[in-house]
């Protein structure tokens, strides 16, 4: 529901991940990152719906949890340089810990998996999303090796890719897809930074753009039919999530197996392309379902309409895609 003290809370969570995001201290960092769970916490409950208040409460108990991981082992990493600079990082791995379990990174997925499934789509857009930028900044900017980077991004691809197989509900399906594409953004760590912004950017509004579509018509399960004008828009966005050309969604995953091979990570490439192609079974089964088998009109049918509305929504999807993709890159 729409009311002030939503509108003040959702300021407060940009306000949080722009303080976390420019902070040179962990301190700050651990201000911004509580500040952020603090706002969001109470957008996450609702009045007579138990559902959302035991999502607010997990929430509450597994990031007060990292939190508090968090300034722990941030004190401990200051016995090193004696600074609280989050530039001076001993090359200890520990304090990821924290930040991969803000994010619902694999092994640590769980709370995620049953966070999205309780919530309703603009709060899982938010919980997909933007909730991501702020640890991603942070594990950015630690000294991380090679090793460790690889072995935590193939835990979220793989676990991404196989665990949406077996799902029926859409939370639970991009949950897992979330997972996957957070495996892409970890990854991106081995190149360069710049291609960490811009592979966020684009997953930011793909997912805008598929939450929107599946808020406004209601859609939660395989057992809901679809018309013929919605199921267009759906399956091109679809499309376009899992990266197939010549869907806009393509260059974001391009652009990361390209630096892989320019930097020599072949196996990590191998590892990302497989995630890919595992990915996309479930992503077709989603399409195959509304377009095939719960589809309300009959399939032998020509319909004009629906035809333009295809055209007219892959034209737009493309161009938002490239302009997008024009400003970030130059």
């Amino acid at each position: 529901m729409l009311n002030n003290l939503n509108l003040l809370f959702s300021m407060l969570i940009f306000i949080s991940s722009i303080l976390t995001i420019s902070s040179s201290s962990w301190l700050g960092a651990w201000i911004g990152l509580e500040l952020n769970m603090l706002s969001f916490v109470p957008l996450l409950i609702e009045q007579k719906n138990s559902s959302s208040n035991e999502a607010g409460l997990k929430y509450f108990l597994v990031q007060a949890m990292a939190s508090s991981l968090f300034i722990t082992l941030s004190i401990l990493n200051t016995f090193s340089f004696f600074s609280f600079s989050i530039f001076n990082y001993s090359t200890l791995n520990y304090l990821m810990i924290p930040i991969l379990i803000k994010l619902g990174a694999a092994p640590f997925q769980t709370w995620f998996i049953m966070l999205m499934n309780k919530i309703n789509w603009f709060k899982a857009l938010l919980l997909a999303t933007w909730q991501k930028i702020a640890p991603l900044t942070l594990l950015s900017f630690m000294n991380s090796s090679n090793f460790v980077v690889t072995i935590i991004a193939s835990l979220s691809l793989f676990t991404g890719a196989i665990g949406g197989l077996t799902q029926t509900t859409f939370q639970k399906i991009f949950a897992f897809s979330s997972i996957n594409h957070l495996g892409w953004l970890i990854s991106t760590l081995l190149t360069s930074k710049q291609l960490l912004v811009i592979y966020l950017t684009m997953y930011i509004f793909m997912n805008t753009i598929l939450f929107v579509i599946l808020f406004l018509f209601n859609t939660f399960s395989f057992s809901q039919n679809l018309f013929s004008s919605k199921t267009n828009v759906f399956t091109l966005s679809i499309l376009s999530l899992s990266g197939l050309p010549p869907f806009w969604g393509f260059i974001s995953k391009w652009l990361v197996v390209q630096n892989m091979i320019m930097t020599g990570q072949l196996m990590m490439n191998f590892l990302l392309i497989s995630s890919a192609l595992i990915n996309l079974i479930f992503y077709l089964r989603l399409i195959m379902n509304y377009s095939l088998l719960s589809f309300s009109s009959m399939k032998w049918m020509f319909n004009p309409e629906n035809f333009n509305l295809t055209v007219a929504t892959l034209f737009t999807l493309n161009l938002f895609g490239l302009i997008l993709f024009n400003l970030i890159l130059f």
